[in-house]
């Protein structure tokens, strides 16, 4: 039963995302994918340091980015860099322990409308 409702949880989160996983030659495992920042504001200091922390509690690699320029999502000032605003697509990369579950609450919160 638990596992079905992951399984279902990860099919509601991955919904209208566009998303490839595929385990590395290392055999980790990866993620990608694009998520749309809906907050009216956009990703300023308070929901910034949020997804900053949320990325830093994952042990996998973890990277977001916009217009071609990747940063580390555990970096506030990386993340700032990208100036994220409202309709934004953010490219966010996961590798690693973990890097699908890091992958779907990072979409999740970018999607969200964080104050």
């Amino acid at each position: 039963m638990e596992e079905r409702n992951k399984a279902e949880d990860m099919l509601r989160a991955e919904a209208g995302r566009r998303e490839a996983a595929a385990p590395a030659a290392s055999g980790e495992e990866e993620c990608e994918g694009e998520f749309t920042v809906k907050n009216p504001r956009g990703l300023h200091a308070r929901p910034g340091g949020d997804l900053v922390r949320l990325a830093s509690s994952f042990p996998c690699e973890v990277y977001i980015g916009k217009d071609g320029k990747m940063v580390n999502a555990k970096s506030m000032i990386g993340l700032l860099s990208l100036g994220p605003k409202f309709g934004d697509r953010l490219i966010v990369r996961t590798k690693g322990e973990r890097a699908r579950e890091a992958f779907s609450k990072l979409g999740e919160m970018i999607e969200s409308v964080l104050e």
